[in-house]
């Protein structure tokens, strides 16, 4: 395994800045699939953003 994938809320900016702060690059702001438990019903257009941190 050569990375991780991390994600975070993009409304968290102290989340974000860890992930940057990891080595983390960022790729994208991706919705949250239905099977995943962060999902959540009343907000089914909430999205995460997905970094990448090499190992």
């Amino acid at each position: 395994m050569d990375h991780i994938i991390i994600t975070c809320d993009p409304d968290n900016i102290a989340s974000s800045k860890t992930c940057k702060l990891a080595g983390g690059k960022f790729l994208e702001i991706a919705p949250i699939p239905e099977d995943n438990e962060m999902y959540n019903p009343e907000t089914p257009d909430k999205c995460t953003k997905v970094y990448k941190v090499l190992l």
